[in-house]
């Protein structure tokens, strides 16, 4: 037995050497694609009036992947809504334009064709502030008027209408026992100037409303008689 192991050991040796180096040979891997390196985000400008342009520094992909990017804009933060994607650029001229006295949050994905992603961090912006031509805009509602009875919910239903091609309307409501019914309506052009007042023409006549106060939800003008008070 001694004489035949002898004689084997150089095969068992042999064998063991193969062995060893299959197993070496099945561990070696493939390096795993990375993803594409982090980058900075830009300034935001304005190619028109609220239409915004956005630039970011470009992504270096490490393994030479295409990069594509993908834009996100919200008013949440982190934004949650895509505006472009599969942008072979790093920026982006928006076809909308944004809301005034608005904050909006941005961030942009980097792509690459690996499936493989990496996102920039969020930044912030806050849009001009909003005229007095855009901010009147819209339909108003009676809530009263300075130094009156307070008012019936039918007349509450009154409301005062600015367009956007300068005209409006202010159509009157009143119940008198017969119904919430409108008891006048009248048509009517404006121009907004620039001392914060709004010149009214009805027919051949030319009102001075002053604005004392308006947001979002309120608007306080001041006529040759009255403070009124309305609301959306």
């Amino acid at each position: 037995i001694e004489y035949i192991f002898k004689r084997l050991l150089p095969l068992i040796v042999i064998c063991l050497f193969f062995s060893n180096c299959s197993s070496d040979d099945d561990s070696i891997t493939e390096p795993e694609n990375q993803a594409p390196k982090s980058f900075d985000l830009g300034a935001v400008t304005y190619a028109t009036d609220l239409q915004p342009h956005f630039t970011w520094n470009a992504s270096v992909d490490p393994d030479g992947d295409e990069v594509s990017y993908e834009i996100y804009l919200d008013t949440l933060n982190p934004p949650q809504v895509s505006i472009a994607k599969q942008l072979k650029t790093n920026s982006f001229s928006a076809d909308f334009v944004l809301k005034p006295s608005t904050t909006y949050y941005w961030k942009v994905i980097a792509h690459d064709t690996e499936g493989n992603s990496v996102e920039s961090s969020v930044s912030s912006f806050t849009t001009r502030d909003m005229t007095l031509a855009e901010a009147i805009i819209g339909k108003w509602y009676l809530e009263g008027v300075l130094n009156d009875p307070p008012l019936t919910d039918c007349e509450k239903e009154t409301n005062l209408s600015f367009n956007k091609d300068s005209t409006g309307k202010i159509v009157s409501m009143s119940d008198h026992g017969e119904g919430c019914k409108i008891i006048d309506s009248v048509a009517f052009t404006y121009t907004v100037n620039g001392n914060g007042t709004v010149s009214a023409s009805i027919g051949n006549q030319t009102e001075i409303w002053d604005i004392l106060f308006i947001s979002e939800s309120r608007l306080e003008l001041s006529t040759s008689r009255d403070v009124w008070i309305f609301v959306k």
